[in-house]
């Protein structure tokens, strides 16, 4: 047998369990572990407050930030680049009236954009 990491293995590799506690064992014989005493609900409280697990939650929702702004400025660049060209056709516009030619259209082309992709106006 061997041991990786202060777990003891067999020598295929699986975890050897060394805190048995056997079948007649009566609740009261169980070794001492915090969560056993606890109702369901502390021991979900315990793990939401956790360090650990708003960590984790914390980097998830970053993620899912991130993917999701990624994902609409890809959605929108298209729509994004044809209001600019089509801005930049007219080369009689002076700088400012393209600025107020690009303000005017890009609400409607950024919401006909999520209309495409299924996203609400309502939302």
């Amino acid at each position: 047998m061997t041991t990786r990491d202060d777990l003891l293995l067999d020598d295929d590799g699986v975890p050897v369990l060394t805190d048995v506690v056997p079948a007649d064992a009566e609740p009261g014989d169980v070794p001492d572990n915090k969560l056993v005493a606890m109702s369901v609900e502390d021991v979900i409280q315990t793990i939401l407050t956790s360090h650990s697990f708003r960590h984790q939650l914390d980097e998830i929702s970053s993620s899912v930030t991130r993917q999701v702004r990624e994902q609409l400025e890809q959605l929108l660049r298209p729509a994004i680049e044809q209001a600019i060209t089509e801005a930049l056709d007219d080369s009689s516009l002076s700088g400012e009236s393209i600025r107020q030619q690009l303000e005017t259209e890009l609400p409607a082309i950024i919401s006909r954009q999520l209309r495409e992709i299924g996203v609400s106006s309502n939302n």
